[in-house]
């Protein structure tokens, strides 16, 4: 699995204030044969004291981040799906 740090090395030494997180979210598009491709996501998040790791967990727990899974799921679908036609409309 890929840290923060990993996506953003950065980033580590920069914003460190008290009570916040960090987000980077990746896009990534590749090529698996001539047409198929696969399109995939990840987001990480580092906070900065342990006040706002709590208060980060339970908010994506109980509050963002289903909805966030069903909407980044859709997005990735539907952009998906566009590329597709785009590749057999060029071919």
């Amino acid at each position: 699995m890929m840290s923060f740090s990993s996506i953003c090395p950065r980033n580590e030494d920069g914003f460190s204030e008290p009570g916040y997180a960090k987000t980077v979210n990746l896009l990534s598009v590749r090529a698996l044969d001539e047409r198929p491709t696969l399109l995939s996501g990840a987001m990480r998040t580092a906070t900065t004291d342990e006040h706002a790791r709590r208060w980060f967990r339970r908010y994506w727990t109980f509050g963002v981040g289903t909805g966030a899974h069903v909407l980044v799921n859709g997005l990735i679908e539907v952009d998906g799906e566009a590329a597709e036609r785009k590749a057999g409309a060029a071919a």
